[in-house]
């Protein structure tokens, strides 16, 4: 490794939301590890990633499967960690800053972290570039919902706010969000409200869905400390004491024989207005940044069954 950046003690400074993101290489790609240090904020929501892989060739296999690793201002103490984002191999982090300091990340190949047993082996990597970067994610932007609290109840609940996709089309194919807040204490409830908006398209023969997403907390996860025992359920606002969905959202689901984070997919109708709400299970432990992210979806579904079938 000649570009000298090889542990936190040398990592190469980065200015979170830079115009240009850090250029890398991972070479020897079967060794090798880059470090960057980044000051933040307590409260801050960031998203970190390495990118290797292009846009055209998300998986390609003489590209590095990229693996970024947060570590805490000791500079020894890994905080948070990710493999794959979506649809790609290459990583993508978010996390809630729990105090200000001077982090450190790490970037480095699959292989070189996890082995062959987990990753493919490094020897068809013909491109070793690699590009490093991260911003905070503005809490007023318009498809962004933070936890404000006190939102404990269906009245005091925190509206989810929406955007359409894709953008510029009429009617649009759907609509997202992203969503994020901690847990003040163990018998903290986080309540938001959605509306299911009315001029999406859904095909004839499908139905509207509404769509939330979760993140791994944990050191080998997105960082949060609430990593057992987390509650999302949805309800509608008429009658908020019957549950619609139900997921512990840290409870790994192995339905395709391999380990995925649940979700929950339901079917709404447009027009109506839900309550979601995120809690930790009575007799959970608090930790010590008990965050939490979510992304939120509506769209149309695939073909519904049709009897007899």
């Amino acid at each position: 490794d000649m570009d000298g950046n090889t542990s936190c003690d040398t990592a190469v400074p980065y200015v979170l939301g830079a115009m240009d993101d850090a250029a890398g290489k991972l070479d020897p790609v079967a060794v090798d590890r880059d470090y960057y240090k980044v000051e933040l904020k307590k409260g801050q929501a960031i998203l970190l990633g390495a990118n290797s892989k292009p846009s055209d060739d998300p998986y390609g296999e003489a590209y590095p499967d990229s693996v970024i690793t947060l570590y805490g201002p000791d500079g020894k103490t890994q905080i948070a960690q990710n493999d794959d984002g979506a649809f790609s191999n290459n990583s993508e982090l978010l996390y809630l800053v729990p105090e200000d300091g001077t982090y450190c990340v790490e970037v480095s190949e699959c292989y070189v972290l996890f082995g062959v047993d987990v990753c493919a082996s490094p020897d068809g990597i013909t491109n070793f570039d690699y590009t490093f970067g991260g911003f905070e994610i503005n809490p007023q932007a318009a498809l962004v919902s933070v936890d404000s609290e006190p939102n404990e109840t269906p009245a005091q609940a925190t509206p989810v706010n929406t955007i359409a996709f894709p953008e510029n089309e009429v009617p649009p194919a759907g609509y997202q969000s992203i969503g994020w807040g901690s847990f003040g204490s163990a018998s903290d409830k986080d309540t938001f409200s959605f509306a299911v908006q009315n001029n999406f398209e859904v095909p004839s023969d499908g139905r509207a869905l509404c769509v939330f997403n979760f993140y791994q907390a944990g050191t080998e996860g997105n960082g949060s400390t609430a990593d057992a025992s987390v509650l999302a359920q949805v309800t509608t606002k008429a009658a908020p004491n019957q549950v619609v969905a139900l997921a512990n959202v840290q409870l790994w689901d192995y339905t395709f024989g391999y380990p995925e984070l649940p979700t929950i997919t339901m079917p709404c109708t447009k027009g109506t207005e839900y309550l979601f709400t995120l809690s930790r299970d009575a007799g959970a432990a608090p930790g010590t940044n008990d965050f939490y992210f979510f992304d939120h979806y509506q769209y149309g579904s695939n073909t519904k069954e049709i009897e007899p079938n």
